[in-house]
């Protein structure tokens, strides 16, 4: 398992969750002990001497780690070798940190976090501090292909991973964000090469993407992105996005570092993809 409990009573709410005889109520009293004595705040870090995070069983991705020991370990695997040379890393829809804080570890990594969640970023903001970490530049902001407002929905409260953007709702959860595109992002920090995005958005990548190529800035040397038919909730096909980015010069990947051709299966639902000049 990649992850463990960082305090003594973390360590042992953990034995408990993954090594005792399962039984109808016991997820009902692991929520109980994670709300009244945890106060949602279970303290995990990384068995390898990596990041530290402050997690809820109440949360889909603090629920895996918690329970099973990891999360898309094939992922962040491929994220800490395309950075073991230090470089540029823009994390998009970095919910808690997961990813930004591991790779901020690395030398010479400078990080971009981008989330566009209040509730999240309070969180990742929780989490660098815990980390006490420099290298990293929090953005609480959305992304998309204009300078813009959309309103931040998430269908699935339980799963503070599936805020996405939407141009209109009909209920009172949402509320409105400003977005902004990547590239005023880019020029606004002044990066003059980017040697990696992991984006995650809920099936809103392609609309973030349009926002930034063709802008005459640097083309990301790695991509590694959810590549799923969430996109087709914003008007595209998968075929389209990978034809979108064979056009613009990227080679396609699966994480496990496999040639991807579509309708291929992919690990973890994510894509790598390569520059190829």
């Amino acid at each position: 398992m990649n992850y463990q409990g960082s305090r003594l009573r973390d360590k042992i709410f953990l034995f408990y969750i993954r090594n005792t005889f399962h039984h109808p109520f016991k997820i009902r009293i692991i929520n109980w002990l994670n709300d009244v004595f945890f106060n949602n705040l279970i303290r995990i870090k990384r068995s390898n001497g990596g990041g530290q995070y402050d997690l809820s069983t109440r949360e889909y991705i603090g629920h895996e780690i918690i329970f099973s020991g990891s999360y898309e370990p094939l992922t962040l695997n491929i994220c800490e070798n395309l950075l073991k040379q230090g470089g540029v890393f823009i994390d998009i829809g970095a919910n808690v940190g997961l990813f930004s804080i591991q790779l901020s570890k690395l030398t010479n990594v400078i990080v971009y976090s981008v989330e566009p969640s209040f509730l999240n970023f309070q969180k990742l903001l929780s989490n660098i501090s815990l980390n006490k970490v420099s290298n990293i530049h929090p953005i609480n902001i959305g992304l998309s292909d204009r300078d813009s407002f959309g309103y931040l929905i998430n269908n699935s409260p339980a799963n503070s991973g599936t805020f996405r953007v939407v141009d209109t709702v009909n209920d009172n959860s949402s509320y409105l964000i400003r977005l902004c595109t990547l590239s005023e992002l880019v020029k606004y920090f002044g990066l003059s090469e980017i040697d990696l995005i992991k984006i995650d958005v809920e099936g809103f990548e392609m609309n973030v993407f349009k926002g930034y190529f063709n802008h005459n800035l640097p083309s990301p040397k790695n991509i590694i992105m959810e590549f799923s038919g969430l996109l087709e909730q914003t008007g595209y096909t998968v075929k389209e996005c990978y034809d979108y980015f064979t056009d613009l010069g990227y080679e396609h990947f699966t994480i496990a570092g496999d040639k991807y051709n579509l309708g291929d299966i992919l690990p973890e639902s994510n894509l790598w993809l390569r520059r190829k000049y």
